[in-house]
C-alpha cells in the first residue's frame, strides 16, 4: 500500500512519537531499579554506573569513528541515555 506523502509523514511522526513514550517508559523503569539497587547495595551500583559509562563511551568512539552521521548520532544518544538512567528519578534530569 502506498500512501500519499503526507500521509506518511504523519504516519512517521506517530510511529516516532509512540516509541519515544514506550523509550520513556522503559527509561523510567530503568532508573526506578537503580535507585533501588542504590539503595540496597552502593558499591554495586557505583560498579554497574562504572561498567555502563565504560561501555557507552566505547561504543561511542568506536561508532563515532565509522564516520557516518546517522550512526554518530544514534550512538550519541545511547551515551546520553546511558548517562541519563543513573540520574535520580528523584532528581531534576539536565
Amino acid at each position: 500500500m502506498h500512501l500519499p506523502p503526507q500521509e506518511s509523514i504523519e504516519q512517521l511522526q506517530f510511529e516516532l512519537n509512540d516509541t519515544k513514550g514506550r523509550l520513556d517508559a522503559l527509561s523510567f523503569m530503568a532508573r526506578i531499579i537503580l535507585d533501588s539497587v542504590k539503595l540496597q547495595d552502593e558499591e554495586a551500583y557505583q560498579a554497574l554506573k562504572t561498567a555502563c559509562l565504560t561501555y557507552s563511551h566505547d561504543h561511542l568512539a568506536t561508532l563515532g569513528e565509522i564516520g557516518e552521521d546517522d550512526i554518530e548520532v544514534q550512538a550519541q544518544a545511547f551515551a546520553e541515555e546511558i548517562e541519563n538512567l543513573f540520574v535520580s528519578v528523584y532528581e531534576p534530569t539536565h
